[in-house]
């Protein structure tokens, strides 16, 4: 039987071969937002507190998605395109159809603030990362994306929201979701897909609840596998800095 999504619903890579980009500190410039788009380019602003978004069709056959929790770790994520089972985990991932790695990956700092709620059968009964659905540019939340095709990131939501990948249950039109700046689903711990940006031209896509959810902290097994995820991707970040940071989130 397979199990999809931290929620624990029933429905490997060399992270050295990873491209990382250098740590910025939260007081610098945010490399996450595109410049500024020309007077004569298609504009998305309807996203409450976001950032005007330029657009540039046509659309690209990948996206950019953005992770903050145990995706973070590249060698979990990889379950969720290859299939099998992470460590720190007993879940078996089916995977997606097109099992080709992210050709990229790299930080990215998201500004919604970090939390953790619900109670995940997968870890311990304890809880697992959201984001606040309103952008916060006072917050840093350390993410990655991935750079993987657009069929792939629709069946890691769906994975993500314990159904399995080919589902039709769970289908969203991205382009929609470009324009809007969100797309809700009535059902799914993960039902809020945001578009937070540009990145080199390709839109950049992460997903939360669309409420803010009851917290409850998380139990040691997830937060190692954020805390490993979050070495590998932030390598000058030291162990202070990241314990400080799980911390502000509410993680203990």
């Amino acid at each position: 039987m397979y199990t999809y999504g931290d929620s624990g619903k029933s429905s490997n890579s060399d992270p050295s071969k990873s491209t990382y980009s250098s740590y910025t500190p939260p007081s610098s410039s945010p490399t996450s937002h595109s410049p500024p788009p020309s007077p004569t380019s298609p504009m998305i602003h309807d996203k409450p507190g976001s950032s005007f978004i330029h657009a540039s069709p046509p659309p690209p056959s990948h996206v950019w998605y953005a992770c903050y929790g145990s995706n973070l770790s590249f060698q979990r994520f990889s379950c969720y395109i290859q299939g099998g089972t992470p460590r720190e985990s007993n879940s078996v991932y089916q995977g997606c159809t097109d099992k080709t790695l992210p050709t990229q990956n790299k930080q990215y700092t998201i500004h919604h603030r970090l939390y953790f709620a619900k109670s995940s059968s997968i870890w311990q009964n304890k809880g697992v990362a959201f984001l606040h659905p309103e952008e916060d540019n006072s917050c840093t939340t350390f993410g990655r994306i991935y750079f993987i095709t657009r069929e792939q990131f629709i069946q890691v939501l769906r994975q993500e929201n314990g159904l399995a990948p080919d589902d039709p249950s769970m289908m969203i039109d991205l382009e929609e979701t470009i324009q809007r700046g969100s797309t809700i689903f009535e059902d799914g711990w993960y039902s809020h897909v945001i578009c937070l940006a540009l990145e080199e031209g390709v839109p950049v896509f992460t997903f939360t609840n669309p409420n803010k959810l009851p917290p409850n902290p998380p139990g040691p097994h997830y937060i190692q596998t954020i805390r490993s995820g979050i070495r590998e991707c932030y390598p000058s970040l030291t162990d202070e800095e990241i314990e400080e940071y799980f911390h502000r989130s509410g993680a203990d």
